[in-house]
């Protein structure tokens, strides 16, 4: 586990953080898996998703569970949780922090808060490059499909879920 960390709410003013740790994670951690023209629709590099990822903390539609993990007081990670779907619809640690822990821990406080939710169960479309991270951690596979980006462009993906009971 590290040392140093925190793990908390979303904030507004996290949003260009996120973003940042999203868009390594992507390109970095998952080039090896994936053709570059689908990271760049998975994660493109544009000014706009800072806007869109403030107002998604700010208005929080779909009333999502949405937590960073920071160290030293910059954001390592952060993970969502879309209750009403059982969802586990992100979990991303920047590839400067990978294989320390942080992950792990992050993903053990989103459990934690989706039981609390009184959430039985997490499903997720898990990239080819984060499987075994999510097998390690108690998820099984229940078959290969495509996810879809939103430019209809389909994702390669695992299909897995967890049992919180």
């Amino acid at each position: 586990m590290p040392f140093n960390f925190l793990i908390r709410d979303a904030l507004e003013s996290d949003a260009e953080g996120i973003i940042f740790v999203h868009q390594n994670a992507v390109h970095v951690t998952a080039k090896d898996f994936y053709e570059h023209e689908i990271l760049d629709e998975w994660s493109p590099i544009l000014s706009g998703r800072v806007l869109q990822m403030q107002e998604k903390l700010e208005n929080n539609p779909e009333k999502s569970i949405i937590l960073v993990i920071e160290s030293e007081g910059k954001i390592a990670g952060f993970g969502e949780i879309v209750p009403e779907e059982e969802e586990l619809r992100a979990l991303y640690v920047d590839p400067q922090f990978s294989r320390m822990g942080f992950g792990r821990a992050l993903l053990q406080e989103l459990e934690s808060r989706a039981k609390k939710q009184g959430l039985a169960k997490l499903i997720l479309h898990a990239s080819l490059n984060a499987k075994n991270f999510y097998t390690q951690n108690g998820f099984k596979i229940n078959g290969e499909g495509n996810h879809k980006l939103n430019s209809g462009r389909l994702m390669p993906c695992i299909f897995m879920s967890k049992n919180l009971a």
